[in-house]
């Protein structure tokens, strides 16, 4: 039976009360990843919105449960889901199988948004905010390893962030593993760029170690606004580009996590108890204090020509991808071009001469910012590497 043995606050509701009779496509998709899509679906009972994600059967890792092969992935929600249940971690309400996929339907937040698209928000949070997140993780993380879980793929898309509470939701389990300390692992079903060197110099790796090189990573991006490694060649050559106006304790952290000796990073409860961790109040360097808001629009200001081109390109884009001319792909390729300016113009300049964002179709907004956010970095750093910061779905490039 559907969702059986799963606790009882998590309202389980059985296939036939969600509207997915139709066929994928019939759906809003959400997301899509390395296993699989994500659809908004809706409770029949009360139109309540919950997200349904696709994985297609060939693609599945199942494991056996009491003789009955589950997708692993459902299986370890329904590990970190036992009573008493744990507020930073999404909710599985049911998993089902059709002909063609495992369906795994979880809660929808309202007024969320994914810390990917935060950060590119605010182009970096303080170090106050980035501490007050970075807590929230550990905890879901370590909650995560009570049950015997390790999900294996930490990183900004993964958590989804409450706008009225500022509190995080750890999401997609689907590279989730359970928790055996010393097994070595010699695939990697995470995210490229949040990948541990040793993955590449020693052909394996330990789940722990690489969930702590995980968490180096999303660290640094909170308080840079980009992740430190593009491909596997900078991963392997571990050079940082670190901010004058970072905090010492904060780097000291950043950099015991992405230790190249796995053995050598700390365990869990180590970075809660690191000095940075400690503080309270706002210590970091002056400058960085107000970084963490949305920058407001400027809809006082005179328009520019690449503004305004990029506004209309974007509603051109829209529509298109509306009619079903265009993919999501296609939909961010289109408006590169666009965007390419901010690499010669500068990200502020046109940003202050929008007349607002708002104006912007809501699908091509997240685009947009994603798009400047990955400018910004190709713009400092083209001297050094040319790198570029994959947008969010988007492979990373390797040689």
């Amino acid at each position: 039976q559907a969702g059986e043995g799963l606790h009882r606050d998590a309202h389980v509701l059985h296939p036939a009360s969600f509207q997915v009779q139709a066929t994928e496509e019939s759906f809003h998709c959400l997301g899509k990843g390395g296993f699989g899509k994500v659809f908004l679906g809706k409770r029949r009972s009360d139109g309540i919105s919950v997200a349904l994600k696709f994985v297609p059967l060939l693609r599945t890792r199942c494991c056996e449960v009491d003789g009955t092969s589950k997708p692993l992935e459902a299986v370890a929600l329904e590990m970190v889901s036992k009573d008493p249940p744990f507020p930073g971690i999404i909710r599985m309400l049911d998993v089902y199988k059709t002909p063609g996929a495992w369906v795994i339907v979880t809660e929808k937040p309202e007024n969320t948004q994914d810390l990917f698209d935060y950060i590119t928000t605010c182009k970096h949070l303080c170090e106050d905010t980035a501490r007050e997140f970075f807590s929230q993780v550990i905890q879901a993380l370590l909650h995560c390893h009570s049950r015997g879980v390790v999900h294996m793929d930490v990183k900004d898309e993964n958590l989804l962030l409450d706008l009225s509470t500022r509190k995080l939701l750890l999401i997609d389990f689907g590279s989730a593993v359970f928790l055996e300390p010393n097994k070595e692992y010699d695939t990697f079903h995470g995210t490229a760029t949040y990948a541990p060197p040793e993955r590449l110099t020693r052909g394996c790796y330990k789940a722990l170690p690489s969930e702590v090189w995980s968490l180096g990573i999303l660290l640094y991006d909170m308080v840079h606004g980009d992740i430190p490694f593009q491909d596997d060649r900078e991963i392997l050559l571990g050079e940082l580009r670190l901010k004058k106006d970072i905090s010492e304790d904060c780097v000291a952290l950043i950099k015991w996590c992405l230790s190249r000796t796995p053995e050598e990073r700390p365990m869990l409860k180590d970075i809660l108890a690191h000095p940075w961790m400690l503080k309270r109040g706002s210590e970091a360097h002056e400058g960085n204090a107000s970084a963490g808001a949305p920058t407001p629009t400027r809809g006082d200001l005179q328009q520019s020509e690449p503004g305004s081109a990029l506004v209309a390109r974007a509603h051109d884009v829209d529509a298109q991808t509306q009619r079903g001319s265009l993919s999501s792909k296609e939909n961010k390729m289109q408006l590169r071009p666009a965007m390419a300016t901010l690499c010669s113009e500068g990200f502020e300049s046109i940003w202050r001469r929008l007349p607002s964002f708002d104006q912007l179709p809501s699908r091509q907004v997240s685009i947009a910012a994603e798009t400047g956010r990955s400018a910004t970095r190709c713009r400092s750093d083209v001297s050094q590497s040319g790198a570029h910061r994959p947008g969010k779905g988007e492979l990373p490039k390797t040689e």
